[in-house]
């Protein structure tokens, strides 16, 4: 899921790019792109359930810990350190709000 909103934005990241690329363009010159949130996606669910089965519990904590190791790729990427804990934090607060609205709709009754 998270490979293919990689592959959207790389896109159009290629889309408005100054030269002319090519369809190749969005592989070639913005695949870093496709790799970081193919990376952010798969270490956050792999940590959110490692977690999860090693300590035999379903609560937030799971996806705080899946949410600070994927929000390390975006600092890592940025190579700046002041990003680093913002880019985590945001990744935290999505996790989060993912977790709780899940929550929500588990919780109403289906007809």
């Amino acid at each position: 899921m998270t490979g293919s909103a990689g592959l959207l934005l790389a896109s159009v990241q290629n889309t408005i790019a100054k030269e002319n690329l090519g369809a190749i363009g969005v592989f070639s010159r913005f695949g870093g792109t496709i790799a970081l949130f193919a990376a952010m996606g798969g270490t956050y669910q792999f940590i959110t359930t490692a977690t999860a089965n090693l300590r035999e519990k379903q609560d937030p904590w799971n996806q705080f810990l899946g949410g600070f190791s994927a929000g390390s790729f975006i600092g890592l990427r940025s190579m700046y350190t002041p990003v680093k804990p913002k880019a985590r934090a945001e990744v935290l607060a999505v996790a989060k709000s993912s977790h709780e609205t899940e929550l929500k709709f588990r919780a109403s009754p289906t007809t």
